[in-house]
């Protein structure tokens, strides 16, 4: 998907985006793979099946500490 309002469509039509390669996402494969597991959660179709705020924010902080080398 190349752009933020493709993958909105896509999403409005119930249908869940292609993960892009981890060249394309300039991340190691690691990384991208938690990402893009993240992004599905959060893209749950039943609301009270995603992950609170909180969760995100904690799990995009650790991504990034493991990017930076800080963990």
């Amino acid at each position: 998907m190349e752009n933020d309002v493709g993958v909105l469509d896509m999403l409005k039509h119930f249908q869940l985006p292609i993960m892009p390669s981890a060249e394309e996402m300039n991340l190691p494969e690691s990384i991208s793979r938690r990402l893009w597991a993240l992004c599905q959660k959060c893209w749950n179709i039943l609301p009270e099946e995603r992950p609170p705020m909180r969760i995100v924010a904690k799990d995009v902080e650790e991504t990034l500490n493991t990017i930076d080398g800080n963990n």
